[in-house]
């Protein structure tokens, strides 16, 4: 509502009856919405079947990216600095050696020196090691 000085004035479309008021038909509502909930459970199966195949596509451009690291025992790695104090600092520490293959993946490594690490390693944060 706007006012001008002391009076209040009305907006003229708040008198006037809307395109959905003047069209509206009961009967054919309540018939529009059994309708709708007849389709219910074939458009939600229709969404499902949608999403199943967004799921697959997703899962194939990552799968397109994704580098397999096949790493045996006794291969030369490259282990990636975590924390960093500069942005000069190497990205990855010298060679290590995979001692034992844990699952596809996940490996556990010693220096060249024979200290093995205690925890395994992700495959994510070990590159192999060309000599």
């Amino acid at each position: 509502m706007l006012a001008f000085g002391s009076e209040a004035v009305k907006p003229v479309e708040l008198g006037l009856p809307t395109h959905r008021v003047l069209n509206f038909n009961s009967p054919m509502s309540d018939l529009m919405r059994r309708l709708n909930l007849d389709m219910l459970e074939e458009v939600r199966e229709e969404a499902a079947i949608r999403n199943a195949t967004y799921q697959q596509r997703t899962a194939l451009f990552y799968n397109k990216r994704v580098k397999k690291c096949d790493l045996k025992e006794g291969d030369y790695v490259l282990k990636k600095v975590i924390q960093k104090h500069n942005k000069l600092e190497a990205n990855w520490h010298r060679p290590y050696r995979v001692t034992k293959v844990i699952r596809p993946g996940t490996y556990r490594i010693e220096t060249l020196e024979g200290e093995e690490f205690k925890n395994a390693w992700n495959a994510e944060h070990l590159r192999k090691y060309y000599q």
